[in-house]
């Protein structure tokens, strides 16, 4: 079992958002939240990827305890949450908003690759690679 997630509450404060969810995500499998605004489902990721502090419960991946462990220290295994928004970070280039998506590779040979994927995909994004991400048009 990749994930598994057993009896997990979290609360804003005094408002229970999340009371005893569980669930599991077997390597390979591929696995949806679905539910009205307000149900929970950005809740339980964001506590997966440790943006919130669970008030009871486990969260294991790969067998390791997550609802100890700092976000970075998660992000680092590979589990990171990427906010609806979509947005740069504007003061960066668009070269080190793309690097961040590759933050815990060392190799760079896989980066580069990722690179060329990008720049095959959007060519203009190669032209303004030394720009302010936050100069961009966003269309």
């Amino acid at each position: 079992m990749l994930l598994e997630i057993k009896d997990l509450n979290v609360a804003y404060g005094a408002i229970q958002a999340l009371q005893g969810i569980s669930l599991t995500v077997d390597e390979g499998e591929i696995v949806s939240l679905i539910g009205a605004n307000g149900a929970g489902k950005t809740t339980t990721l964001k506590a997966i990827s440790g943006v919130l502090r669970p008030t009871g419960g486990s969260i294991r991946f790969a067998g390791k305890e997550l609802t100890t462990l700092p976000s970075h220290k998660i992000a680092a295994l590979g589990i990171a949450h990427v906010p609806e928004g979509r947005k740069p970070f504007a003061n960066l280039t668009v070269y080190e908003n793309l690097r961040l998506g590759a933050y815990f590779e060392n190799d760079r040979t896989p980066i580069k690759q990722a690179m060329d994927l990008v720049f095959k995909s959007f060519p203009r994004l190669q032209e303004l690679i030394n720009q302010s991400a936050g100069t961009l048009s966003g269309g």
